[in-house]
């Protein structure tokens, strides 16, 4: 599956996972996650 993401989605992912020191696929996996497995989500968000 691929997304495509708005400018302002991409940017804030892109922001955190410099942060964080993560790759932006994992800060957009974990979101993910969040909001869909709530049950087997990682703990916060990096």
């Amino acid at each position: 599956m691929e997304l495509t993401l708005t400018p302002e989605i991409e940017s804030a992912i892109k922001k955190q996972a410099s942060q964080a020191g993560v790759t932006p696929e994992k800060i957009a996996l974990d979101g993910l996650r969040v909001i869909l497995l709530p049950e087997v989500a990682p703990g916060p968000i990096c």
